[in-house]
């Protein structure tokens, strides 16, 4: 009998986890696709304004700076970061 009722037991705590772990699951997907999103749409906007380019001026090539890149690397964190921030209650309808 306590066989059947440890059974039980876990089957409901189980059948109560499971639905929360695929909603969490599914939120830090989207999570993920959308902070790559903003990653490339920020890499695409400083192509276009030619950052590296401008900053870069009338130097040298081995004195050059790149800062391209890193502004979208630390977009691509802050996106993830404001999503883990905002937190998945604020997902749900």
């Amino acid at each position: 009998m306590t066989e059947n009722s440890f059974i039980s037991s876990l089957l409901e705590k189980l059948g109560q986890f499971v639905p929360n772990a695929i909603a969490a699951l599914i939120i830090l997907v989207v999570g993920l696709i959308l902070a790559g999103v903003i990653r490339k749409g920020a890499a695409f906007l400083l192509g276009k304004l030619k950052i590296d380019e401008r900053i870069n001026k009338g130097k040298e090539a081995e004195t050059a700076l790149k800062v391209e890149g890193p502004i979208t690397i630390f977009t691509y964190y802050l996106a993830l970061l404001i999503r883990a921030a905002i937190g998945p209650e604020h997902s749900r309808g």
